[in-house]
């Protein structure tokens, strides 16, 4: 973790091997960690700084996003061509979706 206003290191969480993309949930409570060479997402809980759960996910995870509720994450498996669904209240993947192409990046929007 880093001091924004100092630019300084203040905490180091311990993730999987090449974290690579960072989600925070809408209330500020969890944080997660895409490990591309894991296949996993850590999931941190940033009151603590700790982990509390390593999510296994498809090949090269890379984006994450979470949904606006918490409820649910997506993440962006590159080398399987797929997206991961997760299931937050679970800590667990519900579904694996094949693109036919190498996503890198998410983003959700809620409409108004």
């Amino acid at each position: 973790m880093v001091n924004l206003e100092t630019g300084k290191t203040i905490n180091r969480i311990p993730v999987g091997n090449v974290p690579i993309g960072v989600s925070v949930s809408g209330d500020g409570n969890i944080i997660l960690v895409s490990n591309k060479l894991s296949y996993n997402v850590t999931v941190i809980d940033s009151v603590s700084k700790e982990p509390v759960a390593n999510i296994p996910v498809g090949a090269y995870p890379i984006g994450i996003a979470m949904s606006h509720d918490g409820k649910r994450a997506y993440g962006c498996n590159y080398n399987e061509k797929s997206l991961s669904i997760i299931d937050m209240g679970a800590f667990k993947e519900r579904e694996r979706i094949i693109t036919n192409y190498t996503p890198t990046s998410i983003a959700i929007y809620t409409l108004p």
